[in-house]
């Protein structure tokens, strides 16, 4: 290797416990990289040749429960050094940017119910972000998501 190339390793380690036949519980726990992509380090309109890879510490802790109506949820927190963010300018331009630490926690719950030819899924998702190196919320990132998709299965229709 050059002194130019870089790699990482992303180990994952987590456990699932199947509490019951319709119960089942997770934790994992991982450490991710994410290199600066060509159009963050050289996009005319915004890249930056100067961003370093950022790596996140990640636990995630959920549930899966599979009956009538199928329910799943999840509680997580990554911590992320060099955050790749795209920080918007006055003049309504941007730049890439890394953020030295950062935090993000949450929750996302979803449930899905099959109903004659009819699928249903809503989900939720909740997002508190922190730029811990400036100490104020990450611009970006939406707090809140609510999801609902309906789906109809026609083969259902002749049965």
């Amino acid at each position: 290797m050059s002194g130019n190339d870089k790699w990482r390793a992303s180990p994952l380690a987590g456990i699932r416990y199947s509490a019951s036949d319709d119960l089942d519980l997770h934790l994992t726990l991982s450490r991710k990289s994410r290199f600066p992509t060509m159009k963050n380090l050289y996009s005319t309109t915004g890249g930056n040749p100067d961003l370093h890879d950022e790596q996140a510490n990640s636990l995630e802790m959920g549930f899966a429960w599979h009956r009538s109506v199928n329910l799943s949820g999840a509680v997580f927190t990554n911590r992320v050094t060099n955050l790749i963010d795209k920080f918007n300018l006055p003049d309504g331009t941007f730049v890439y940017l890394n953020y030295k630490k950062a935090r993000i926690t949450g929750f996302e719950l979803e449930a899905d119910k099959s109903l004659g030819i009819f699928f249903l899924r809503a989900a939720y998702t909740y997002l508190s972000t922190r730029n811990i190196s400036e100490d104020r919320p990450l611009d970006t990132v939406p707090g809140s998501q609510f999801n609902l998709m309906v789906s109809i299965n026609p083969r259902r229709i002749a049965g």
